[in-house]
């Protein structure tokens, strides 16, 4: 399935996340099968963990159930029983050898909203400017830091961006971007705003992020989540 995370729910981490859908699936009353062992857990996978205060109308939730369900019904029940800014937009019906969600994700799409003081950089025009020359670098460095091996390395992000475009909407710098993710390749939006302060030598502190749907990788085409491995 397919859901949103929107307004105050962007404050949910992704484990408490996972207890809001686990409460919300008991409280719904739907059949969903449980693993074996001491102690067992809904069969239940998320398609890729959203960082806090990210808004996204593009997460995905795989479930099991052992007995055959409207998937209207499904749908409606769950969302009668989730908080206010978390709802299903889309439900599906896998195969029976389908892959999970979070094994075939391989890119991401995202919007980057910003506002910059046009008069202290010296306008709209070098900013759009700026940014051909940003993105046509043969190479984007970045600093990153590997928390379990406590150090900073230099990665090019160049080669994990898809495609990315920056257009105005209103008096806002919107880029539009698709990036990998998953666990061949993972670029999080924020360093994309980071390597364009890094090239520009501006500082871009009032930035939303939102994330748009997920993809799997067929023959050089994204297909998003929703539809593949669909009955």
């Amino acid at each position: 399935m397919k859901f949103k995370k929107e307004r105050k729910a962007v404050f949910i981490s992704h484990l408490d996340l996972m207890r809001t859908f686990q409460r919300a699936i008991r409280r719904a009353k739907l059949p969903i099968v449980y693993s074996g062992g001491f102690n067992p857990r809904p069969e239940m996978s998320f398609g890729q963990a959203l960082g806090l205060g990210i808004e996204s109308i593009g997460e995905y939730l795989d479930i099991i159930i052992y007995n055959d369900m409207d998937l209207f019904a499904i749908k409606d029940n769950l969302n009668n029983n989730l908080p206010d800014g978390i709802e299903v937009i889309d439900i599906a019906l896998l195969k029976e050898k389908a892959k999970s969600a979070m094994s075939i994700v391989s890119h991401c799409k995202y919007l980057l909203n910003f506002r910059l003081n046009f008069k202290d950089i010296g306008g709209i025009e070098i900013i759009k400017n700026g940014f051909g020359g940003f993105i046509n670098q043969t190479n984007i460095y970045i600093d990153k830091e590997q928390v379990k091996k406590k150090k900073v390395v230099s990665v090019d992000i160049k080669p994990m961006i898809k495609q990315i475009e920056l257009s105005l909407i209103d008096k806002d710098l919107q880029i539009e971007c698709i990036v990998s993710c998953g666990s061949a390749a993972n670029l999080k939006p924020e360093l994309i705003i980071k390597a364009f302060e890094d090239y520009l030598g501006i500082n871009i502190s009032d930035y939303k992020i939102k994330k748009i749907e997920l993809f799997t990788e067929e023959d050089n085409d994204l297909i998003p989540l929703i539809a593949v491995d669909t009955i």
